[in-house]
């Protein structure tokens, strides 16, 4: 081989004796040294002027890569597939990992926060406030309990420093205000220079509290007290607003979803044919469809992370949170409005009743002053001006009477109104009872 070119190929004794040479290196030189004077002639050849030609215009040549080529396209798709067929572990690393990767990212990858360490600042001392935090205690997958806090400065270093995560603070009047039934209020001091870790934090705290309220074993009945808005829920537009609000609340919910990755496993079946002269030929028919061959599928994971617009989910988190609190200032107006108007018409049906009973005794003294009156006409005592009186007194508290008898009917109604019904109780019976219209 000389200048990449092969000189001779062949047995080292047919070499030789193509050469005449006693010996293989001998027969080397010499094709060397045709190789070399073959490649110097070429070289005058080259050097000496061509003959003169007549000038013709020439395109100018196309630069490589100009354009797309499609046998080219072809051909690296025709190499690529032959590579990953005759490499089983690639292939296996294109099919077969996509699936393990998808697995691993969706059982191996988790945002839970377990063994929270935090420390009890109670400033009650009572039962009530040591069964509150021994519920915190019975989680020991998620909070470790530290030795408590005895002050509020401690506790306020020991966060600062990192050794906690929460503070749950006791008020003092904890105990004593949970007997009452005035429902107490306890604080949780979160860390939160990690805020997704400070937030899931201080939901576990929120779950700790609703588990304790739902559940009777724990001997804390903090439940909502009597005369509540359970009565006042029927009002129509008081539960319209409640709904409204709860579905708010799962709409930051989906907002917080759209912040993590997705997951899916994805694919498609059918049925496709042709033939080589293609529907317009004639050659294919629809029978074609029912072939064996004519079955396509194909399947695969899909992985979905819109992390680029990671501050436009967050700032959608922010505004369904904005909107849920509209909502919720929204619910709790016609709640007021609906215990303003049981308790007006609680007030005024009882008022009414009172009142009523005041004007019958009045009533019952007017009819014996009538009496005594027309006594003493007949004697000669007074004249018949002072029976006119009496009489004209009579009228007019019988007539305030039935006022105020309809101002109770009126109440009531009100009262029915307010609390959302109480009509359906005399369903089926007359509206005015038969001892009135007799």
């Amino acid at each position: 081989m000389h200048a990449g070119k092969v000189l001779a190929c062949d047995a080292p004794h047919k070499l030789i004796e193509s050469r005449g040479s006693a010996s293989l290196e001998e027969a080397f030189i010499g094709y060397m040294e045709d190789a070399i004077g073959g490649a110097a002639e070429e070289k005058a050849t080259a050097s000496a002027p061509p003959a003169a030609q007549p000038a013709t215009a020439t395109a100018p040549p196309k630069p490589p890569g100009a354009g797309l080529s499609l046998e080219r396209l072809l051909a690296y798709t025709q190499n690529e597939t032959m590579q990953i067929l005759r490499d089983p572990v690639r292939l296996a690393f294109a099919f077969v990992g996509s699936a393990l990767l998808m697995l691993v990212f969706g059982f191996g990858i988790t945002t839970d926060v377990e063994h929270i360490r935090y420390a009890a600042l109670d400033l009650d001392q009572t039962p009530e406030s040591r069964a509150y935090l021994e519920q915190f205690a019975g989680s020991s997958r998620y909070f470790v309990d530290t030795p408590p806090a005895r002050s509020a400065a401690e506790a306020q270093e020991r966060l600062q420093s990192n050794e906690i995560a929460m503070i749950p603070e006791m008020p003092p009047s904890f105990g004593r205000d949970l007997r009452k039934g005035s429902g107490p209020e306890v604080s949780a001091l979160v860390d939160g220079a990690n805020p997704f870790r400070g937030e899931t934090i201080a939901q576990y705290a929120q779950g700790v509290q609703a588990r304790m309220r739902n559940d009777p074993a724990s001997g804390l009945d903090i439940a909502a007290q009597k005369y509540t808005a359970d009565i006042q829920e029927r009002y129509t537009y008081i539960r319209r607003a409640e709904l409204n609000a709860a579905a708010q609340s799962a709409r930051i919910g989906v907002a917080k979803a759209d912040l993590y990755p997705r997951f899916s496993l994805v694919g498609e079946i059918g049925f496709e044919t042709s033939s080589h002269g293609g529907l317009q030929s004639g050659n294919a028919t629809f029978g074609y469809f029912f072939n064996g061959d004519s079955l396509f599928y194909s399947y695969g994971p899909a992985f979905r992370w819109p992390i680029l617009n990671y501050g436009r989910l967050e700032n959608n988190v922010r505004v369904q949170d904005a909107r849920f609190q509209q909502l919720l200032v929204n619910y709790q107006n016609p709640v007021l409005i609906a215990a303003r108007e049981v308790e007006d018409g609680l007030i005024g049906f009882l008022k009414a009743q009172e009142a009523a009973a005041f004007e019958q005794n009045s009533v019952d003294a007017a009819r014996r002053s009538v009496q005594i009156s027309l006594a003493q006409y007949r004697e000669g005592a007074v004249d018949y001006e002072r029976v006119l009186d009496s009489q004209r007194s009579l009228l007019e508290r019988e007539n305030s009477l039935a006022e105020i008898r309809s101002s109770i009917a009126t109440n009531l109604i009100a009262l029915y109104k307010a609390l959302g019904g109480g009509w359906e109780l005399r369903q089926g019976q007359p509206i005015v009872a038969p001892r009135r219209t007799r």
